[in-house]
């Protein structure tokens, strides 16, 4: 679930996955729970994604939800997991303004 402004309105985005609401953590269920107060709008696994590898095996772990809710959200991670390797990068500003650090298209074309 996301929000964007689109020529000046503001609109929610939010996925249903297949498979219809089957609660939390076993099938992809986190924007119903979030809805009905099982999950803190601001501390849950949808917003404190992507888990790390890192964060879930470290000794510690002070989210109001399990482990196993963070890492397979729905069950067909069970069997093809991708690890992301940082979590967000500054939240939301991070994810949609990306910084490359790629050199200029200049030395592309210089070289070429």
């Amino acid at each position: 679930m996301f929000s964007e402004n689109l020529y000046g309105k503001s609109y929610t985005k939010i996925w249903i996955l297949k498979g219809g609401v089957q609660g939390p953590g076993r099938g992809g269920s986190e924007i119903q729970a979030v809805m009905e107060g099982q999950f803190d709008p601001n501390n849950n696994p949808l917003k404190n994604a992507p888990h790390t590898l890192d964060e879930v095996t470290a000794s510690e772990w002070d989210r109001p939800y399990s482990r196993e809710q963070a890492v397979w959200p729905v069950a067909s991670l069970r069997a093809d997991k991708y690890w992301a390797p940082v979590n967000r990068v500054d939240n939301v500003f991070g994810d949609r303004n990306l910084i490359c650090s790629c050199p200029s298209i200049e030395t592309y074309l210089e070289s070429a």
